[in-house]
């Protein structure tokens, strides 16, 4: 449901996923630091927050567990060790998930057997890439992606590459695009 919600970006979609657990990982230690303290209104916020980034990526037993303790927080109810160990147990597996999502991803973003690393796709590739990169299409990274893994033996390209894929993943075409320029250039040399 995650995905349906982007059009089905999948690079964007794992980007957002591990976004999420990179900002939200520990927050079962925070929630519980913060009541501890009687933070509830810091508590009751970042639950709140994690519930609905959670729920809107298809992480809905986070977004469960965030919702239970934001609900106990509101009602005055002390939230139980029970709720901090459901919701880190629910971050853990989507942490676990989210490994093999990358793994898999990564998988598919290698060349095939007949695909050489100066293959006739490359051109093509870096084609599409400047098309996307220029209609600001998020699927630009799996484009930058499929070029980083024909071309990881050139190290000029794979830096050009890299830093290209940095700005994409932040939404940065802007300065994508001269990169792409430079990229053309150290392919031809």
């Amino acid at each position: 449901q995650g995905l349906s919600r982007l059009a089905g970006n999948e690079q964007l979609y794992l980007k957002l996923l591990r976004d999420l657990l990179a900002e939200y990982g520990d927050t079962a230690t925070d929630l519980a630091d913060l009541l501890q303290v009687a933070e509830t209104d810091q508590a009751r916020a970042r639950a709140h927050k994690l519930r609905g980034i959670a729920n809107n990526l298809g992480a809905f037993n986070i977004g469960q567990c965030a919702e239970i303790i934001e609900k106990s927080i509101l009602s005055g109810e002390q939230v139980s060790r029970d709720h901090i160990v459901n919701l880190q147990a629910a971050l853990d597996e989507a942490q676990s998930s989210a490994e093999q999502l990358l793994v898999t991803a990564a998988e598919e973003s290698q060349p095939k057997d007949d695909e050489g690393s100066d293959g006739p796709d490359t051109p093509r590739i870096l084609a599409d890439l400047r098309l996307a990169v220029n209609a600001s299409d998020p699927g630009a990274v799996d484009l930058v992606d499929k070029l980083l893994a024909r071309h990881s033996a050139n190290n000029e390209v794979t830096e050009l590459l890299s830093r290209s894929r940095d700005s994409l993943d932040n939404f940065d075409f802007v300065n994508a695009e001269p990169l792409l320029k430079e990229i053309e250039q150290a392919l031809s040399r």
